[in-house]
């Protein structure tokens, strides 16, 4: 055990009701998806590094709202999304979001891994994972509310 880092992991889902085509057309395009976590103000490809983005987000830390910037490796793929954040201070963040058919649903499913300096852990896990199921449930309202498929 480290006296200086930590890691936490969590995992969620949400079934919703729609074709797995229709989730994955809209998962495909991160720039369509990743304003949808409620921390995040905006995001930005590097021209140079297709698949790296630059993310601004907004957080409270002791009730006192602070902006800042990281760096994000966004990575769709077939069955899902792979992503990694890194932010100060020494902070990273695994994601692997998954979908998969469920009759003419679709289970949207994620696995979070962070890691970080110990004394930090705590909010970072709790603030992630706050952010991250409200993302999911605002993916699940977006595409439900473009499906075609009856309610």
């Amino acid at each position: 055990m480290s006296l200086w880092k930590a890691e936490r992991s969590f995992d969620i889902d949400t079934l919703i009701r729609a074709p797995l085509a229709e989730v994955r057309s809209f998962l495909d395009d991160p720039q369509k998806w990743v304003g949808f976590q409620p921390l995040i103000l905006g995001i930005a490809e590097e021209p140079l590094r297709p698949g790296f983005y630059r993310i601004k987000e907004r957080l409270e830390v002791a009730g006192v709202p602070v902006k800042f910037g990281y760096r994000a490796r966004i990575e769709p793929h077939s069955g899902g999304v792979d992503s990694e954040a890194w932010t100060a201070p020494f902070i990273h963040v695994a994601n692997r979001l998954r979908w998969t058919a469920e009759g003419s649903s679709t289970r949207l499913s994620e696995s979070s891994h962070l890691d970080g300096p110990r004394p930090l852990m705590s909010f970072v896990l709790r603030t992630a994972r706050t952010a991250h199921i409200e993302m999911l449930e605002r993916i699940r309202r977006e595409i439900e509310g473009r499906s075609r498929v009856d309610h």
